[in-house]
């Protein structure tokens, strides 16, 4: 009986030896830094291997902050923007995924709107979230959108990444649409 105990017990440690080894080579353990807006209120946890770049103010009152891994280039391949701002008069997270997927030319020829990949765009009052495909890095890169809109503000975040490492980004950008906070 004791030998039967033993090799139960020689048996779970290697299986938790194995587990641990598999988690590091299919994925790796990421740490977070969390960015808060102090002009809103916002904020969002983003992975820290992401470097952080100072937040600004564009010319329509929007507070914004960008963050990126590092490439050769100076470009990184994944790269996080975060914007925020007043929520526009009547606007509900089914409003604003329609904005977003309406694929109208303004009157400079520009398609401002997105395709978002099958199964991906989804909506309720109070947020929506899409995925679509870009070609921002030099490769097929996959756009990960996530926007909150509260009473008073609404924020939304992008992040992307090479389409290759879509299992890798899976858990990332489930931790940061739970993250991504409206102070209101």
């Amino acid at each position: 009986m004791r030998k039967f105990r033993v090799l139960w017990t020689a048996l779970a440690v290697l299986s938790a030896f194995a587990a641990c080894c598999a988690a590091g080579e299919a994925g790796e353990t990421v740490s977070y830094k969390k960015y808060v807006d102090k002009k809103f209120g916002f904020s969002v946890e983003y992975p820290d291997f992401f470097a952080g770049s100072d937040a600004y103010v564009d010319e329509d009152g929007m507070s914004n902050f960008e963050a990126q891994t590092a490439g050769e280039d100076g470009d990184g391949k994944h790269h996080v923007i975060v914007s925020g701002g007043k929520r526009p008069k009547g606007a509900d997270g089914k409003s604003l995924l329609k904005q977003a997927t309406d694929m109208k030319e303004d009157k400079f020829g520009y398609v401002n709107g997105v395709e978002p990949l099958p199964g991906t765009a989804r909506s309720g009052a109070d947020f929506y979230a899409l995925e679509y495909v870009t070609d921002r890095t030099g490769g097929a890169s996959i756009v990960h959108r996530y926007c909150l809109v509260g009473k008073k503000t609404m924020v939304t975040y992008e992040l992307c990444y090479p389409r290759e490492e879509a299992e890798r980004f899976s858990e990332i950008q489930k931790r940061m649409d739970a993250s991504l906070k409206v102070k209101d």
